[in-house]
């Protein structure tokens, strides 16, 4: 009997080697499990057979004797031996299988283990949270290559941070009645500011005949000087207090393209939310603009959203982009509300106070948020590259004023 030895890495390619070199009826003699050093010095799991073809038997008369046929041992034996490999077959799948289940639960539990190096750290790095990282994680499938992972993340927060455009040159074609505009925020959230730059882009730079009418309430103090720096420019204003003030203001401005309505700053009281709500409803509004300053919290931002009429489609404003480093903490404030993102607003100091989210700065603004941004990169250089792709992708950028009253 010429035994030989196969060995491979499960005892299945193992058999599947014995029936290659010996056939289907080959006899297995013995199996054995071992460790062995990997080309790459892993220790890995090795299965080695034993296995002989089987004997011709021979043609010898039957022993009188004995009542069993001489070849009835060997069978015995042969499928005593099917029956142990079958054994050791359906054992080793078991512990693939519960290896599987354990490799599925470790990634769900902690993807950051199975994540290329340093992209969980530059997620970090840029605000998220971890738990946050482990949602953009999970969603990456086990084949992706390292060098795909940045793509598919990127591609994951695009579909949770969206984007639209405020077209008001197209507006201004296409409409009998103005474009209304409703924009409100949080005290300090910079909206006056970006409702007074939209408006001198759309006067001065587009030729486009705006208004502004500030909805004071019962209880806000005036913006007297920025009314005064507007109308200096062309730009016809109003202020009023009340529903009727209101309508009557907007009959005014019925000749132009857009109106833009500034509201009090909203704070906890739900009176106020319940007042913008109401304005909204009896302007018949086509826009709200939520604003959100990108160093506060998201929480207030959140309920505010929430507490808005829906009947109006929400936009969102980001205010002082150019003041914050890391943007990854925003992930958690459109987690919890999905509203397109159509403006970034930048500090007085800078030359361009605001920025249109066209289809590359909705991609930079998610490189940032992802902590991709070149850190060599300054606050001067960034404008330039915001002025460039402005130029070549048509995006309007409001004049430079100074709209501090000292």
């Amino acid at each position: 009997m010429h035994k030989q030895s196969f060995t491979a890495r499960s005892i299945q390619k193992a058999l599947d080697k014995v029936r290659l070199a010996l056939g289907t009826d080959a006899v297995i003699l013995s199996t054995e499990t071992h460790r062995e050093l990997s080309s790459g010095n892993v220790l890995q799991r090795m299965v080695t057979v034993q296995a002989c073809r089987p004997e011709e038997p021979k043609a010898i008369k039957p022993n009188a004797s004995d009542g069993q046929p001489v070849s009835f041992t060997a069978i015995e034996q042969l499928n005593a031996a099917t029956s142990y490999i079958e054994q050791l077959y359906q054992e080793e799948q078991q512990t693939l299988e519960s290896q599987h289940q354990q490799h599925l639960k470790d990634r769900r539990e902690c993807p950051e283990d199975f994540a290329p190096e340093g992209i969980t750290q530059a997620l970090m790095n840029s605000g998220m949270s971890l738990q946050e990282v482990r949602v953009l994680l999970r969603a990456i499938p086990e084949d992706m290559t390292e060098k795909q992972v940045p793509a598919a993340i990127e591609r994951q927060l695009k579909q949770l941070i969206t984007s639209t455009t405020l077209d008001f040159t197209a507006t201004g074609r296409s409409r009998v009645e103005p474009l209304i505009i409703v924009f409100a925020g949080r005290s300090g959230a910079g909206k006056s500011t970006l409702v007074a730059k939209l408006a001198t882009q759309c006067e001065l730079r587009d030729e486009l005949p705006v208004a502004v009418i500030e909805f004071t309430g019962p209880n806000r103090q005036q913006h007297f000087w920025v009314h005064l720096q507007m109308q200096s420019l062309g730009i016809r204003t109003a202020q009023v207090s009340n529903a009727t003030e209101m309508q009557e203001a907007l009959r005014q401005f019925s000749d132009c393209a857009a109106v833009l309505i500034d509201t009090p700053a909203i704070s906890a009281n739900p009176q106020q939310t319940a007042l913008i709500n109401a304005v909204i409803r009896d302007i018949h509004a086509d826009h709200c603009v939520l604003t959100h300053d990108v160093h506060t919290r998201p929480q207030a931002t959140v309920a505010l959203a929430q507490g808005l009429s829906q009947n109006c489609p929400l936009m969102l404003a980001l205010t002082k982009t150019d003041q914050e480093k890391s943007l990854g903490h925003l992930v958690s404030l459109f987690q919890q509300i999905q509203i397109p993102v159509t403006l970034l607003s930048h500090s007085a100091a800078l030359a361009d106070g605001f920025t249109h989210v066209s289809k590359p700065v909705h991609t930079r603004l998610i490189q940032r948020i992802m902590g991709l941004e070149p850190a060599s990169q300054g606050s001067v250089e960034r404008e330039i590259e915001f002025n460039t792709e402005a130029i070549q992708n048509h995006v309007q950028d409001s004049f430079t004023l100074n709209f501090n009253p000292m």
